[in-house]
């Protein structure tokens, strides 16, 4: 029997690589459609896939491609739509989810508690909202029975206990595929990089701050910026004012970037998902600094949640080293 996966990201393409590599498990991935960067990133992977592992095409739909029959499934995103209708017309028997940021903590806890399927923060549609109650119960009768896995950078969080605890599986993702591989050729002069964070351009922190601490990177040895997926044009176009710093927008995910680059010393980042996924994934000799966020850099958008979130991340419970 071979596992179906249904990907929506490239960074849901590489865990679901990932996981047939750390498992020997045959897999088939099925391509959301309409996306770009999905398929570049799809396209450099190809060469290097482990063996019984394939890339079963592009679709437009999840309910019309080899996914919607499969009995095993993995999934790279169980609050897409296009997943949560999967399972609403034909439940799921056994599953596995991978990480798309951490998502998987608030995903893992609905399931247990056999809540709805919702993102955490959005508002959703109806019918959004029922295909979630939907899915969510299924999800729930799955764990019960035992056919729920997480494969996950978050495995030693709280939430990934309860979830074992209630008869999920949890396997830790280690990274270790992309590690021994390298994608992408150095330029030589990425040593110090910068991750940049959407906070500023989401409205949760000034924007002079923000800068200044930019600034306080590049005088500490930093040339390489890599800007978040959301941050604005103007915003970058500030950065770009910095002398000695380079803003660079990566073709393929930054963790892939980053995982094969031999020149690479220190990565700095201010607190956000790919945390998680960067203690596992940089090479070794690799120093990874998260810089707490001052409070006095918030705004009022900033809510309760999210600056616990933040001060989370910035100080993780689940760091683990890596084997």
């Amino acid at each position: 029997m071979t596992r179906v996966a249904w990907v929506e990201s490239p960074l849901q393409l590489v865990n679901a690589v990932e996981y047939a590599a750390a498992t020997g498990e045959p897999l088939r991935i099925c391509l959301r459609a309409n996306s770009k960067q999905l398929q570049y990133t799809a396209d450099v992977l190809a060469p290097h896939l482990p063996e019984g592992v394939q890339i079963a095409g592009v679709w437009n739909f999840a309910f019309l491609s080899p996914f919607i029959v499969a009995r095993e499934r993995l999934a790279g995103d169980p609050y897409s739509g296009q997943f949560r209708l999967a399972v609403a017309l034909t439940g799921v028997r056994d599953l596995v989810a991978v990480d798309d940021g951490s998502a998987m903590l608030g995903f893992v806890d609905q399931v247990r508690e056999n809540r709805p399927l919702a993102r955490h923060g959005r508002t959703e549609s109806w019918l959004a909202r029922r295909l979630g109650t939907i899915a969510g119960r299924r999800l729930h009768h799955t764990l019960t029975t035992g056919g729920l896995r997480a494969f996950t950078a978050y495995s030693r969080d709280e939430e990934l206990h309860a979830l074992a605890h209630a008869g999920g599986r949890v396997l830790h993702n280690k990274y270790r595929w992309v590690r021994r591989t390298k994608f992408v050729k150095d330029d030589g002069a990425m040593q110090s990089v910068i991750l940049g964070s959407a906070l500023h351009d989401d409205g949760y922190v000034k924007g002079s701050p923000y800068r200044s601490w930019v600034e306080a990177q590049v005088a500490a040895g930093a040339t390489v910026y890599f800007p978040h997926r959301r941050e604005k044009s103007k915003s970058l176009k500030r950065l770009k004012e910095i002398k000695g710093l380079k803003v660079r927008k990566a073709v393929l995910p930054i963790e892939i970037v980053l995982a094969s680059s031999r020149e690479l010393t220190a990565v700095v980042t201010l607190p956000s998902s790919v945390v998680a996924t960067l203690r596992n994934i940089l090479p070794d000799g690799v120093q990874l600094t998260v810089f707490p966020v001052p409070e006095d850099w918030l705004t009022k958008s900033a809510d309760e949640a999210l600056r616990t979130t933040l001060r989370r991340i910035a100080k993780p419970r689940g760091a683990v080293a890596r084997v």
